[in-house]
């Protein structure tokens, strides 16, 4: 830049206060800024804008005391952001300048003047003070970065020396010495350069190389040569693209960063430095940099680049040094470190991924925990091209493909939300619903998608902190069960089952508080104890004890009533004295102190039964005549090998609701076997005697008593009630013993009186939905095998037995 004596210019030298920037057209007064003016070994660095500086300036100059410095010999930069600033149009972006002078050996001030005439005549001169002194704090970096970057691909070899230079001596330590020495716009910066555990060299860092100009570019370290152009893994980052607006976007790289692991012999002291060599065309450039070495230093070099990075670079380091790590013993501690930085990533991460080329979208819509187990994830994902990508979750070491198991459903929505988008989608089922087994269910989790060309693109998935309480949890769980065949198989058998089996499984145990209180006096040794769960209301027990009042087989018997409900305890309880009083029936109440389900309930009634069988009853099922438990025990002792012997049940009209139970397969639920009452509906005429079964009714069934414990009872596996009757008379059928039902007993069933109290229809299909799939699974192979006898036998003449 010219220096001349400010003698021979006719200016005014009166400063003016700095004018404050705002909307201006240009043509009014002079609008100028110096943004930086820093001071370091007799140089001043000045950057700066002038409006219009291209089109509108005739005459610039800085004054230092007795030089003056001519702007229009600077480099002009371009800025967008005052183009922006003052609506400007995008390609009026000439407004910037950046240089480095020289400053009289005789200045003592600090400030310099800014004096600017335009083309119509109007000027200006305003006063700036120096930005700083010597080298630069760790805050003021940024700005003076900013600047060289938009300069340095834009000066002269001679200038951008000297830019350089001034950067080194500020203390700019981003690459900037060596950044000139190739021609423009080859640029190149390292922002980690060090050696862990003394073994494991990592350097990082990005090459802008737009007109591929560079043939070389090697790092020696000891006795070894590493190219950073085909052995580094290149990585996207976005620095490079900042000030790159005079390159066409196809002539960029996409991706421009580099990261190179690699395993190293230990060094000595004399050989802790990193040797670069670049090459373009003629020019060839070396230079050394040092090693960060000392393992505490690396370390935290390491974890603070990986926070400063896009999460998307950070994780390319990251998997660099898992892949090298993997390998090498002792290293436990290094990649501690490194799951730690991993995490803290997967924090940083967006929660959805748009992918523009090739275009793929991946939304999560909701994920339900379920703890030490894995996470059901349901959400949409939509691609150009079906099958080009490939989606996979992590969660610390675990990895699971999610795309080789998803359940497809469509999606009404997103179908019109893509429409609406002028997306056309070529799968017309872009929602998915997917289980993820995981062993640690409170570590950061995320998700990638991972296209044909190699492009990665991650996610974070926002997983809840604390579980949903169980039914809850179950209730959403089940809620996609809406679809149908063959998703709906699918989702219960690879998805949705395991994750409900595990919820339900994992559930808190309830604190129990047993109470058991005996009314009247009982039978001293029964023979069969008479187990009525109570859940939702205790009126049906007043209607049972009216109709065994006059039966003297109650005399004789041990009626336990199981309360299953803390809601309705204390009013039960309260009226079991005048209960007795009135019907002078004895009877037991006995409250587990918790909730327990109908197969809690039976079980805990079982617990401190002290007949010889049990009769498990329900509260709704009324009898038609006295005696009728007498009858029951006889023929149960009259049977051979007997495991459960059920009864004739009744709807109020007379009608048959139970007389025994078959299975039979359900189209609509993709052929599943399903619990079938046969003659349901129809006239109990003509049905009478005993016979064997597939299965019978846990709403009125005998079974000796040793027989049901050893068995382990009813399930608790199946949720709320559906099919635990069914799972004992397998399991019964299983050990050896058969299955009847006494068709000469009668009594009336007021079916799901009870039941229908735990929620909506559509809550309570997919409740029966799962039990009937867990049914399926354990038992699918003895039913095909037992419908096969059975469609033999008197009852399996009936086509309504088996489809």
């Amino acid at each position: 830049m010219s220096l001349t004596k400010s003698s021979d210019l006719a200016t005014t030298t009166a400063a003016v206060e700095v004018p404050v920037i705002a909307k201006s057209v240009p043509g009014d007064e002079p609008i100028a800024r110096i943004d930086l003016l820093h001071v370091a070994n007799g140089r001043a660095f000045v950057y700066g804008w002038i409006l219009g500086l291209a089109k509108a300036v005739e005459r610039a100059f800085i004054y230092a005391g007795s030089a003056v410095f001519d702007i229009k010999e600077a480099t002009v930069v371009p800025r967008p952001d005052i183009a922006e600033h003052f609506s400007l149009d995008s390609n009026d972006q000439q407004h910037g300048f950046c240089a480095i002078f020289d400053l009289p050996q005789d200045f003592v001030q600090d400030y310099v003047s800014l004096y600017v005439a335009l083309d119509s005549g109007k000027s200006s001169e305003t006063r700036w003070p120096f930005s700083g002194h010597g080298s630069l704090k760790e805050s003021q970096i940024e700005p003076y970065t900013t600047a060289l970057t938009r300069t340095l691909p834009l000066v002269q070899r001679p200038e951008a020396r000297r830019l350089a230079e001034f950067a080194e001596i500020i203390g700019l330590s981003w690459g900037t010495e060596y950044l000139p020495a190739l021609p423009p716009p080859v640029r190149f910066s390292f922002d980690l350069c060090c050696v862990l555990d003394d073994t494991i060299l990592v350097i990082v860092g990005w090459i802008f190389d737009p007109a591929k100009d560079l043939t070389l570019a090697q790092v020696q370290i000891g006795g070894s040569n590493f190219d950073l152009l085909s052995g580094a893994v290149a990585v996207p980052r976005q620095e490079p693209y900042r000030d790159a607006t005079q390159f066409r976007k196809n002539d960029l790289p996409l991706k421009p960063g580099f990261v190179l692991v690699r395993p190293i012999p230990p060094l000595n002291e004399k050989e802790r430095e990193a040797k670069f060599v670049f090459a373009s065309g003629a020019e060839t450039v070396r230079f050394d940099r040092p090693l960060v070495s000392l393992p505490q230093e690396a370390r935290k070099d390491l974890a603070a680049l990986c926070s400063k990075l896009e999460p998307e670079s950070a994780f390319d380091v990251i998997d660099c040094l898992n892949h090298a790590l993997r390998d090498l013993p002792g290293k436990q501690s290094l990649l501690k470190l490194v799951e730690l930085i991993a995490h803290n990533t997967v924090e940083r991460l967006p929660v959805s991924i748009q992918h523009p080329n090739p275009r793929l979208l991946l939304y999560i819509d909701r994920t339900i925990l379920v703890p030490n187990e894995g996470i059901l994830l349901e959400g949409w994902f939509n691609e150009d091209q079906i099958g080009s990508a490939k989606i996979v979750a992590h969660c610390d070491s675990s990895v699971f493909v999610i795309s080789d198991g998803w359940v497809r459903q469509t999606r009404p929505d997103v179908m019109a939300y893509l429409a609406s988008s002028g997306i056309q989608s070529a799968d017309h089922r872009p929602g998915f619903t997917c289980f993820v087994p995981l062993q640690q269910t409170n570590l950061p989790f995320y998700v990638t998608a991972e296209c044909e060309s190699g492009d990665v693109r991650r996610m974070r998935v926002v997983v809840p902190e604390k579980p949903m309480p169980t039914l809850e949890a179950v209730r959403a769980l089940l809620t996609p069960l809406s679809c149908e065949p063959p998703e709906l198989l699918s989702l219960l058998e690879n998805h949705i089952g395991p994750a409900v089996s595990a919820s339900w499984a994992g559930r808190p145990k309830p604190v129990r508080k047993p109470v058991v209180r005996t009314l009247g006096k009982p039978a001293p040794e029964p023979a069969v104890s008479i187990i009525v769960p109570l859940y939702g209301r205790h009126d049906f027990a007043e209607y049972q004890l009216a109709l065994f009042a006059d039966d003297k087989d109650f005399h004789q018997c041990e009626l336990i009533y199981v309360v299953d409900d803390p809601s309705i305890f204390a009013e039960f309880n309260g009226l079991s004295e005048d209960l007795y009083g009135i019907y002078q029936v004895p009877f037991v109440i006995a409250f587990p102190g918790a909730n327990l389900g109908f197969a809690g309930a039976n079980n805990f009634g079982a617990q401190i039964a002290r007949g010889r069988k049990l009769l498990l009853l329900n509260s709704d099922v009324m009898p038609k005549r006295s005696g009728w438990v007498g009858d029951l025990l006889r023929i149960y002792q009259s049977l051979a090998t007997p495991g459960l012997v059920g009864v004739k049940l009744l709807y109020e009209d007379g009608s048959v609701q139970h007389a025994g139970m078959a299975f039979r397969k359900y189209s609509g639920w993709g052929n599943l076997w399903i619990n079938d009452h046969p003659l349901k509906g129809q006239s109990p005429s003509g049905l009478s005697g005993t016979k064997e079964v597939d299965a019978v009714t846990a709403a009125c069934t005998l079974i000796e008593t040793d027989l049901y414990r050893k068995l382990g009872g009813l399930s608790e596996d199946y949720i709320v009630g559906d099919f635990e009757d069914s799972d004992l008379c397998l399991r019964a059928r299983e050990a050896g013993h058969r299955n009847y039902v006494a068709l000469d007993i009668e009594l009336y069933h007021l079916e799901r009186q009870s039941q229908d109290r735990i929620g909506d229809a559509n809550w309570r299909r997919n409740l029966t939905l799962y039990n009937c799939w867990l049914h399926n699974r354990r038992w699918g192979t003895m039913i095909q095998k037992t419908a096969k006898e059975v469609s033999q036998s008197e009852f399996g003449n009936n086509p309504e037995v088996l489809v």
